[in-house]
């Protein structure tokens, strides 16, 4: 595996295993003033910037190195990636734009 497919797949499972942290930390916050809600809450946060800086960094590569190229799949696969891709966008009761 060249470097740059080791660097485009740490990218994207770095910022999928943070959003799911961030996610997991702000539903089970516990009930208000408690220790747990203050510290759940900063895990929250603190994934929440280490996304966007990941994500800047993602961006930076991407435009250095270049897009890595389309894996040929049958149009199935390519619909549940895209599907599962835009997912979260979604997923969000309160506000289905608050992933951008």
């Amino acid at each position: 595996m060249r470097t740059a497919h080791a660097l485009h797949h740490f990218f994207h499972w770095a910022i999928v295993l943070l959003i799911a942290l961030a996610y997991l930390a702000i539903e089970i916050r516990g009930p208000k003033g408690s220790d747990s809600r203050v510290f759940l809450s900063n895990v929250h946060f603190l994934a929440g910037n280490l996304v966007l800086a990941l994500a800047v960094l993602r961006l930076l590569w991407r435009l250095w190195a270049g897009a890595l190229d389309e894996i040929d799949s049958n149009r199935v696969l390519a619909f549940l990636a895209r599907a599962a891709h835009l997912a979260p966008t979604f997923s969000s009761s309160r506000n289905p734009f608050s992933a951008f």
